[in-house]
Formats: C-alpha cells, structure tokens, sequence
C-alpha cells in the first residue's frame, strides 16, 4: 500500500472481489490480496497491481466476499520496476470463511 492511502472498512452486501494467481503454493487462489474489479490485460494487471515474478497471471478469479467483513483498501505501491497505482483489499482472518469462489475469468 501507499502510505496514507489505507482505510479500515466492512464489507457492503454482496461484494465481489478478484484475484490473479498460478493456482500452487507460491501464489495460491485464496491469498490475501484482492482487487475490486477485473483486470483482464495480463501486461496492465502485472504494471498497476505490482504483482511479483512469481505470479504468473495463470488465472483469474472472482469471488463473493461475506457481509460484514473487515477489511482494508488502499492504493498498491509500486513494486521494483512496476509503479502499482491499482486499488486492492487486504483480507485477515480465514480467508476461505470470509470469500467463496465464485467463478473462473481466465485460465490458461
């Protein structure tokens, strides 16, 4: 996160969240980073969510993230070479108790 960019919220109703991942152990489908809307362009997602080399943007999934839930948003820094400027959410807790796997956008 950019410092000064973090807040501490709830999760609205029914909010929908995605996440690029390989699917392994070294980027799993259920992290901790999530962010608000699809990011379809592989080479865009990589700049503006500062993504490491190792995640290689394999898939691409959407979650339903529960009601309620606290969470905290902000702006992605830049990492390295790549500037970030994307909006993400950080998720404590279980992650798999607090989103549920919705659907697969992209796999390889």
């Amino acid at each position: 996160f950019i410092p000064g960019t973090i807040t501490r919220e709830l999760s609205q109703g029914e909010q929908h969240l995605y996440r690029w991942h390989n699917s392994n152990e070294s980027v799993k489908q259920y992290g901790r980073f999530f962010y608000p809307e699809p990011i379809e362009d592989k080479l865009l997602a990589k700049r503006i969510l500062s993504l490491p080399e190792e995640n290689q943007l394999l898939y691409l999934d959407e979650f339903v993230l529960s009601p309620k839930t606290p969470l905290f948003t902000g702006t992605i820094g830049p990492y390295r070479e790549l500037p970030g400027g994307g909006k993400q959410f950080f998720l404590m807790g279980n992650i798999k108790s607090l989103v549920t796997f919705n659907s697969r956008i992209i796999k390889p």
